[in-house]
């Protein structure tokens, strides 16, 4: 009948010998574990050294992108002040520019007449193709008359006594030399205060000059 001290002591012993293999195990997995833990902590050292280069380095002073966020770091948006900025920006696009008002160049205001002298007369017409003691050829649609003294170019208002239609002419030639005559009209001014067919007119006219002021 085999000992009991002895089985305990065999049972020790293999149990003994396990324990040993088991922790030479553990120890080599340990060995094997520690450089790979020792090279995580490098990284991580060098990763955060890289990150701390970062922020120095930021030239706007501000934290990097991995610093966490906090809402309390930023203020709400002021919406009265969004609500104004908006009804400032709609008042500026909605207000038109004023029209402007095209300025009218100056009217010129008619030079005042003056009657330099008067009379009455008998008035008749000429017409033709001959040249006028001015050197202007006879125009019998242009609004000219002769006179036997009156400067050229001077106007003179002739009146219809009868009618009193008037026309005023411009001196451009002498004549009439008929007696009891002092205008000789050209076709279309006399047909601008009487009748053709009657040819001769009485007449008041007048010598008219502008006045420089």
């Amino acid at each position: 009948m085999p000992d009991r001290y002895t089985g305990r002591h065999v049972r020790r012993a293999r149990h003994g010998a396990w324990l040993r293999k088991k922790r030479s195990l553990i120890a080599a997995r340990q060995q094997q574990l520690l450089p790979a833990a020792a090279a995580l902590t490098v990284a991580g050292l060098l990763i955060g050294g890289a990150g701390t280069a970062i922020r120095l380095a930021s030239p706007s002073g501000t934290d990097d992108l991995a610093s966490p966020y906090d809402p309390a770091d930023y203020l709400p948006p002021d919406r009265d002040a969004a609500v104004d900025r908006g009804s400032r920006n709609d008042a500026r696009s909605t207000d038109a520019p004023p029209p402007t008002t095209a300025t009218k160049p100056p009217t010129k205001t008619p030079a005042k007449t003056q009657i330099v002298t008067t009379g009455s007369c008998r008035a008749s017409y000429y017409d033709g193709r001959q040249r006028t003691a001015s050197g202007e050829a006879l125009d019998g649609d242009a609004l000219t008359a002769a006179h036997r003294s009156l400067p050229f170019d001077s106007r003179v208002r002739v009146t219809n006594t009868a009618t009193g239609e008037s026309v005023i002419v411009r001196i451009n030639d002498r004549g009439p030399y008929v007696s009891g005559r002092c205008l000789n009209l050209t076709r279309a001014a006399f047909d601008a205060i009487g009748d053709m067919d009657a040819g001769v007119l009485s007449v008041r006219f007048e010598v008219l000059a502008e006045d420089a002021t």
